[in-house]
């Protein structure tokens, strides 16, 4: 039997999805573009500092949450008499070790200096707290996603996102002495005010009120642990090439590979979107459903197709503007930006393999591709980035982040395969 394209399907279901992804990704365009023609305008260097931070940010923020999204994505569809306790457990878990984390890593030994370099460490005192709220958002929306509520999910993240640029960009220009301080504090305030929406989602839920149920916290921990490690291991790979690129060539090839990686890999946003529409329909209390593999094939050959021809048209516009923003300074992250696109596109490509790797109780073999991914990046930013100067340093750095995200979706699919 021929499997029908799956990409018309996912997409009327992501709908709701794409409305909020629309703002969100609206949002994270209007913040990067106001960051190199404004905030940092002639400051490549600044802006590597930002993505250093970030990367740490949500370096924190993944330790943090311990995989509980993974957990009540998986637990609550075949428990919905308890998904009330499910979110409680693994929403207050996630916001203890977030406070723990963000009160230790800014201090400069033994954390600070190596998270994100000894003149950053300072800003993470206040960008650190920031993974408070957005652990508790990320649950929430797990929960709204396990629960089908697509279109309240993607109104939380698109009012995240809105929230972040407005707050962000006034805290700029209102602290215009030290205006990467106050782009933080305004994003960290941009971020509270979305955790509170999130919560209204769940204020009427007698199922949240039912304390009768109760899920122990290591039955989430142990199914959220492998999600866990592949989260960990997924964020060290960007936060160690720039960290490598700001200790071996600093300065504006960190700006360039910051400003690569924050126009490109924003573009696979597009694919797990449709991944995340096709989720619900994949399992339920009897397990798989019977359409999953046929689904997993078509959405690979689908998305390579259609990305393609994005990825080419994407590139040609950034190789037009980023030279034209920011007086010039950011003509070297045209080439890294480039670079990057391959891997975008591959990781787009197997976006719903991750899913099937969920659903089959594989995420240990994916936590051994992130693994192997990091180590290929790692090696390979060590063997291209030293003594590259601006220009080179940025374009090895890319290099190295293209070809490990290449090889993670190699191995994703080896291993999704149906035994």
């Amino acid at each position: 039997m021929t499997t029908p394209a799956v990409l018309p399907r996912a997409l009327r279901t992501a709908l709701p999805l794409f409305a909020g992804q629309a703002v969100v990704l609206g949002s994270g365009f209007a913040l990067n573009a106001a960051l190199v023609a404004w905030v940092f305008k002639g400051d490549p260097a600044a802006m590597g500092r930002l993505g250093v931070l970030s990367e740490a940010l949500q370096w924190i923020t993944v330790v943090a949450l311990m995989g509980m999204p993974a957990a009540v994505m998986r637990l609550a569809p075949a428990r919905p008499a308890a998904r009330g306790a499910i979110l409680r457990t693994a929403s207050v878990a996630a916001i203890v070790a977030a406070l723990a984390l963000a009160f230790v890593a800014p201090f400069p030994v033994p954390f600070g200096d190596l998270l994100v370099g000894h003149e950053n460490t300072g800003l993470l005192w206040t960008y650190g707290f920031r993974a408070v709220p957005l652990c508790a958002i990320w649950v929430s929306t797990a929960a709204l996603h396990a629960e089908g509520r697509l279109h309240r999910k993607a109104a939380v993240e698109g009012f995240e996102r809105v929230a972040v640029l407005v707050c962000g960009l006034a805290g700029a220009l209102l602290l215009q002495r030290s205006r990467i301080d106050g782009l933080l504090i305004g994003m960290l305030a941009g971020s509270c005010a979305a955790w509170g929406f999130a919560w209204t989602s769940f204020l009427r839920d007698p199922a949240l009120a039912d304390r009768s149920a109760a899920v122990p916290f290591r039955e989430l921990l142990r199914i959220g642990a492998p999600q866990m490690a592949i989260s960990l291991l997924e964020s060290l790979r960007p936060l160690i090439l720039l960290r490598i690129a700001q200790e071996l060539v600093g300065g504006d090839a960190l700006g360039h590979l910051a400003t690569a990686k924050t126009f490109a890999l924003p573009l696979v946003i597009a694919p797990e979107l449709l991944a995340q529409a096709l989720f619900p329909g994949m399992h339920g209390p009897a397990g798989e459903k019977a359409h999953v593999e046929g689904d997993r094939k078509r959405f690979i050959v689908e998305i390579a197709a259609a990305g393609v021809v994005v990825c080419a048209i994407y590139g040609g516009l950034a190789a037009w503007l980023l030279p034209a923003i920011g007086t010039g300074k950011y003509a070297g992250a045209v080439v890294p930006l480039l670079i990057l696109l391959p891997g975008v596109l591959a990781q787009g490509a197997t976006a719903h393999t991750g899913y099937v790797l969920l659903v089959r109780d594989r995420l240990g073999k994916a936590a051994l591709v992130s693994v192997l991914a990091l180590v290929v990046t790692v090696f390979l930013a060590a063997l291209l980035v030293p003594g590259g100067g601006a220009v080179h340093g940025a374009t090895g750095a890319a290099l190295a982040l293209s070809a490990g995200l290449v090889v993670r979706s190699a191995l994703l699919l080896a291993f999704a395969r149906q035994s």
